[in-house]
């Protein structure tokens, strides 16, 4: 390997990998911020949240690592026009492919790692993640009551004047909106849990409805009554079954018992997206050397020079999304994509290493 080539891979390489880490990093804690709530009230421990955050950054990783392959490129040739580097390497003979080489061998790197989360790692973790949300989504809250706090369930509101531990309750108000709707007031009650459902015993309290007939109130005076908070159990419910989170076998042979659930060109097209999104990686490095190495040194055209590469990649991105969009139904679009895919990259390259005259003299104004 040139050393100029081992040069521009570390520089590459740690840039990238920087970029990575803080995009990555940053994605993450923001998604991780949606399930802290949820598994605060459902009372399970921190471990819980720990489990869901580590299962989503597979998936996260395999968005980022493609535009921040894109970036580290930018901003690597950038600094090193910047510096005159590239007029030097171009000076000893070096070619616009050749200094382009350490861009392929990271991409070729990135490529196989992102091939390995994206049909092995992902579907695996996101089938987890499913049954980790069903469960903490199907699980009756472990509420720890505090003073004059409204406790909202299904059609039905309780406000406590006070608690004790949590679960000793005084000055209660229930307003029930279930068959027909009733309000309840109680001097004291007991909060607990019951065959997975949230129950209250009450006591010396008062239960207020209204007769849907006559329309006449009904007052009933007890010394003990027993509410029902939650009326789901946690076995209720299905787990959802998604396309994502299949093996890449079970989408290409598309078993019997997937039938309910997707459809076969669904199955295809989630099958060969898995394989393309990839090498999109590799384009995007591409993408990057061919915007930064062609056209002008002036510092004033760096920054479009680098602007040109981003909507490349961006409008790349969209438009392979179109394809497999349109692909779930009509499945001979899945080829379209080879053809898109591969048309990119032998174009972007043969440019790279002749580009056309008048493609220079654009390029140089």
């Amino acid at each position: 390997m040139f050393i100029s080539t081992r040069y521009i891979f570390k520089q590459l390489f740690f840039t990238t990998c920087v970029i990575i880490s803080v995009v990555t990093i940053t994605v993450w804690m923001t998604q991780t911020l949606r399930f802290t709530e949820v598994i605060v009230q459902k009372g399970f421990p921190i471990a819980t949240l720990l489990k869901l955050s580590v299962l989503i950054l597979p998936e996260i990783m395999t968005v980022v690592l493609p535009f921040g392959f894109l970036l580290g490129t930018l901003f690597v040739f950038y600094r090193m026009e910047g510096d005159n580097e590239l007029v030097v390497l171009r000076a000893v003979g070096n070619s616009n492919l050749d200094i382009t080489r350490p861009v392929l061998l990271a991409g070729g790197l990135l490529v196989i790692i992102t091939a390995l989360l994206t049909m092995v790692v992902v579907p695996k973790t996101n089938q987890l993640f499913v049954k980790t949300l069903h469960k903490i989504r199907n699980t009756t809250p472990n509420f720890y009551i505090q003073d004059r706090q409204f406790l909202n369930f299904d059609n039905l509101t309780v406000y406590v004047r006070k608690a004790q531990k949590g679960k000793i309750l005084e000055g209660l108000l229930i307003h029930d909106m279930r068959k027909g709707g009733s309000t309840i007031t109680a001097r004291e009650g007991i909060f607990f849990r019951k065959n997975n459902r949230l129950h209250m015993t009450l006591y010396k309290g008062v239960r207020h409805e209204r007769n849907p007939d006559t329309l006449q109130p009904t007052l009933l005076m007890f010394e003990q009554y027993d509410v029902v908070l939650n009326e789901k159990s946690e076995s209720s419910g299905s787990m959802k079954v998604s396309v994502h989170g299949q093996t890449m076998k079970d989408l290409y042979t598309y078993p019997p018992h997937l039938h309910a659930y997707f459809t076969l060109n669904q199955a295809y097209a989630e099958f060969h997206k898995r394989l393309l999104t990839p090498t999109l990686i590799l384009l995007f490095g591409i993408f990057g050397s061919l915007s930064m190495l062609l056209g002008s040194s002036r510092r004033s055209q760096r920054y479009e020079k680098a602007f040109i590469g981003v909507i490349l990649s961006v409008t790349t991105q969209l438009l392979l999304m179109g394809i497999f969009g349109l692909a779930k139904r009509a499945i001979w679009l899945n080829v379209v994509g080879y053809i898109f895919l591969g048309t990119l990259f032998l174009g972007t390259l043969s440019v790279l290493a002749k580009p056309p005259a008048s493609l220079r003299r654009w390029w140089h104004t």
